[in-house]
């Protein structure tokens, strides 16, 4: 009986070399059945898998509004930040963005200012009303 040693590469093709004792070597192809069940396998689990860079998260500017009188309703392109004085984060995108300011007995007050540092402090003088003024 001769004794056979057999060496398998699995990959999208798939060969066996085989070598008697005698040291000679023969290419075999492998079985129909082993062929469909290799183009069925899914691919290898192990196989690393290039993640993708994750976005780095925007830049942020700590902004302060004020109010002379304080406790106004202080907005930022039409959404709430708090009452004045009120301290909040706009992502640092070289936008112009509109800062409104409202409070009972005042004249509303509206600007258009681009944030340009962390720390910028917007501090407006709100004008009162006056009896028989519209307020605007």
């Amino acid at each position: 009986m001769r004794a056979m040693t057999c060496v398998f590469m699995i990959g999208l093709v798939s060969l066996a070399a085989c070598g008697n004792k005698k040291g000679k070597t023969a290419e075999v192809s492998p079985t129909k059945a082993a062929m469909t069940q290799l183009a069925a396998s899914p691919p290898d689990a192990a196989a690393p898998v290039a993640a993708k860079p994750e976005a780095p998260p925007p830049k942020m500017l700590h902004l302060v509004v004020k109010s002379t009188p304080s406790g106004a309703d202080a907005m930022v392109d039409g959404k709430g930040v708090g009452k004045t004085p009120a301290n909040f984060d706009l992502v640092d995108d070289g936008h112009e963005h509109e800062f409104s300011f409202e409070k009972d007995g005042f004249k509303p007050a509206k600007y258009r200012v681009t944030p340009v540092r962390d720390g910028l402090v917007a501090h407006v003088q709100l004008q009162p009303v006056h009896a028989g003024d519209a307020g605007l």
